[in-house]
């Protein structure tokens, strides 16, 4: 289950960013995940519920926006959306391509409680 590891690095970046914005108490993380990565919503979140247990994130909500596949066919030039099981080229037929979007994990936001009362801030990573 892939979606653990994905929870485990993304809770490390979570923390690295409250701990330098003094965020106390996480409330809601916000990631783009590309399609490329097949990451079962499901699983993600138990994994995420699961590490975040007895840490600053205990109780907060994971949203997340998947990103559809782009690619760039690398014998005729063309840009086109694809998807996991259909990465050839349209125009062309052939499976020479650069992924261009659609591969990638991105913490975009964190919102949270500040140390000492502050009131609630949002930060955007990226």
């Amino acid at each position: 289950m892939h979606e653990m590891t994905i929870a485990e690095i993304l809770l490390d970046q979570v923390f690295q960013v409250s701990r330098a914005n003094r965020i106390q108490k996480i409330e809601q993380v916000d990631v783009e995940i590309g399609l490329m990565r097949q990451v079962v919503s499901e699983a993600l979140q138990t994994a995420f519920a699961a590490l975040s247990e007895g840490t600053p994130a205990q109780g907060a909500t994971l949203r997340y926006v998947e990103k559809a596949i782009k690619a760039h066919c690398l014998q005729c030039d063309h840009l086109y959306s694809a998807g996991v099981d259909s990465l050839q080229c349209p125009r062309c037929g052939l499976a020479e391509f650069k992924i261009i979007e659609g591969n990638d994990i991105v913490l975009t936001s964190i919102t949270g409680q500040q140390e000492q009362g502050e009131t609630d801030r949002e930060n955007t990573c990226g």
